[in-house]
């Protein structure tokens, strides 16, 4: 099994460097809100990197970009995905979910619920 973070950003140092600029100025209007609740402006949030560190799973993060490039089709951004061994999804929350979500304490309830909902928890 995998668990896979996809952004709804782009990768490279230009938009590293745009996202950072657009968290500092305007919060409220960045498009990701997978990215604002498990980052702060300059890194990873330390609660979710505990939790990240308690997973069963190896976690895979990827921005937009790089989901398209390594895998099929175009989804809504962002989402977390469980692929099994042959790499196909078994599980998702849905951008719809994530985007409804306030704070890292829903989101991990809806991750742990996911995991559950597979008995994998």
């Amino acid at each position: 099994m995998k668990i896979l973070f996809v952004y709804n950003a782009d990768s490279g140092p230009g938009n590293l460097l745009l996202d950072v600029a657009h968290k500092l100025i305007s919060p409220k209007t960045y498009a990701c809100n997978l990215c604002a609740i498990t980052h702060h402006t300059y890194g990873r949030r330390n609660d979710f990197r505990v939790f990240m560190e308690q997973l069963p799973y190896p976690v895979e993060f990827l921005h937009r970009d790089e989901y398209e490039e390594h895998y099929s089709g175009r989804r809504k951004y962002p989402f977390i995905s469980l692929l099994n061994p042959e790499g196909e999804e078994t599980a998702k929350i849905e951008a719809r979910q994530i985007n409804a979500m306030k704070n890292f304490g829903e989101l991990r309830a809806a991750f742990e619920s996911l995991l559950a909902s597979i008995s994998i928890a």
